[in-house]
């Protein structure tokens, strides 16, 4: 056997171990001897990157902000984000037109299980301000040139939060709603979010209470 003859061996399942109740005692014994690690969904540039693999893989032309509607609608597994693109392809090759945002929300409905399309009338404005009055700034500020410490962290947020509840919205028209910022101000906005989270509990609760507010 592997494990005798000292070799790694490396399981994967959706329980942990002490819940298969129906396996044997001594081999979920064994199980539990060894590294345990839960491992989480992917996070939105994940999400975004192995859609990018899948992309290059087939050779299809869809574009990034398809491809970022499509990783933020969905966030459960890797197996529903390859099929989603595969099923979005597919109608629009069947059907003779290209694999536009609006297509997606059209062919994809079944899979928005985890993030459904937002209510009408959530725009980047009611972000900002709802994120500015989170945090004691002002609106203005958030999508000005400010560099305040605190006015930063709440564009950060704001950016952040658009790019989350605001998936359908084409990329160019969040970025006017901020002064024109580009494309990579709002990857490195998002990404010090995603990471301050995980070591910022306080900010963690700010952004949940702030999705409560924005009904998301």
């Amino acid at each position: 056997m592997l494990y005798q003859s000292g070799r790694q061996v490396v399981i994967a399942s959706e329980r942990s171990p002490r819940d298969l109740n129906t396996m044997d005692e001594r081999l979920r014994s064994r199980f539990q001897s060894g590294l345990i690690a839960d491992i989480g969904p992917p996070d939105l540039e994940t999400r975004i990157a192995i859609l990018e693999m899948c992309r290059q893989r087939e050779g299809a032309e869809v574009s990034d902000e398809v491809l970022h509607y499509i990783g933020s609608a969905i966030q459960s597994n890797i197996r529903a984000l390859e099929g989603a693109l595969t099923r979005l392809l597919a109608y629009s090759s069947v059907m003779g037109v290209p694999p536009t945002v609006e297509l997606a929300q059209n062919v994809l409905g079944e899979y928005l299980i985890d993030k459904p399309i937002p209510a009408r009338g959530l725009t980047p404005e009611a972000i900002i301000q709802a994120v500015a009055d989170q945090f004691g700034v002002d609106a203005a500020e958030i999508v000005g040139t400010n560099r305040n410490k605190d006015v930063s962290l709440a564009r950060h947020v704001a950016m952040y939060l658009c790019r989350e509840l605001l998936p359908e919205q084409r990329a160019r028209h969040i970025g006017a709603a901020f002064g024109r910022r580009d494309h990579t101000t709002f990857l490195y906005a998002c990404q010090r979010i995603i990471t301050l989270q995980e070591i910022d509990p306080e900010l963690r609760q700010a952004i949940l209470r702030l999705r409560r507010s924005l009904g998301r």
